[in-house]
């Protein structure tokens, strides 16, 4: 692949995983700002159309700031989120582990042994090997999974679904940002958020925790096609290489 596909794919993934994700989860803090900055008496005064400029172009600033701090934090705190603490913890590994974890999952037993097979033999991963403890075959397990990724990263298939497996992951890493922030936010300004006579968290915890819930959802059922995508890449790669 040549470099310019690459930049192509990275733009791709950046407004698919990052910045859709981080727009979306900054519109429920935002509209706090919004609804305390035009529920105040001057918008009801002669000077509207000035008031209302300036709300927007303040708002704005601070909209585009936000959305730049959280696109570079969000993919991280996903990550430790989604990757390190919830997958590990809760639910053990990703798929595309579990695949390598029992045959029959996610994928054929012929198609398993060949896969293991092969890594056994060109990179001398035995992930079978007689008396090795349960850390050392996840371990290897792991290594296998990333050799999998690297020989299929230029597929086209395997990347659309990559993307949308980032963007439900770091959608759900960004409604917990979101909720933090509004959170504090509704305690900062309570205040002037009563004043305003709008009880705008109410609709906005809510909301927020029906998009976390549905993300977790797409997220594990995107996890698992994208593994089973990959898989089928790899295994026509296999093909290829045996023929």
């Amino acid at each position: 692949m040549d470099q310019n596909a690459k930049n192509e794919r990275d733009k791709k993934y950046n407004l698919w995983a990052r910045r859709m994700p981080a727009v979306i989860c900054l519109i429920f803090p935002f509209s706090i700002f919004l609804v305390i900055a035009f529920s105040q008496e001057s918008v009801k005064q002669n000077e509207i159309v000035w008031y209302v400029t300036k709300a927007l172009a303040w708002g704005g600033a601070i909209f585009t700031a936000l959305m730049f701090l959280l696109k570079a934090v969000i993919r991280d705190f996903s990550a430790m989120i989604v990757d390190n603490v919830f997958f590990n913890e809760l639910c053990y590994s990703h798929y595309m582990c579990r695949i390598l974890m029992k045959k029959g999952r996610g994928i054929s037993e012929a198609s398993y042994n060949k896969i293991v097979n092969y890594q056994k033999d060109k990179k001398k991963i035995d992930i079978e090997e007689n008396g090795i403890g349960k850390a050392e075959k996840n371990k290897r397990i792991k290594d296998v999974v990333y050799n999998i990724k690297n020989e299929t990263r230029e597929d086209n298939i395997v990347f659309e679904y990559n993307c949308f497996y980032g963007f439900y992951r770091n959608l759900f890493g960004g409604t917990i940002i979101s909720l933090v922030l509004v959170f504090f936010s509704s305690r900062i300004f309570d205040s002037l958020i009563s004043s305003t006579g709008i009880p705008i968290t109410d609709y906005l915890y809510p909301v927020l925790i029906i998009i976390m819930v549905l993300s977790l959802i797409f997220m594990y059922y995107n996890d698992r096609k994208y593994a089973i995508k990959m898989f089928n890449s790899y295994l026509t790669t296999i093909d290829n290489q045996t023929e």
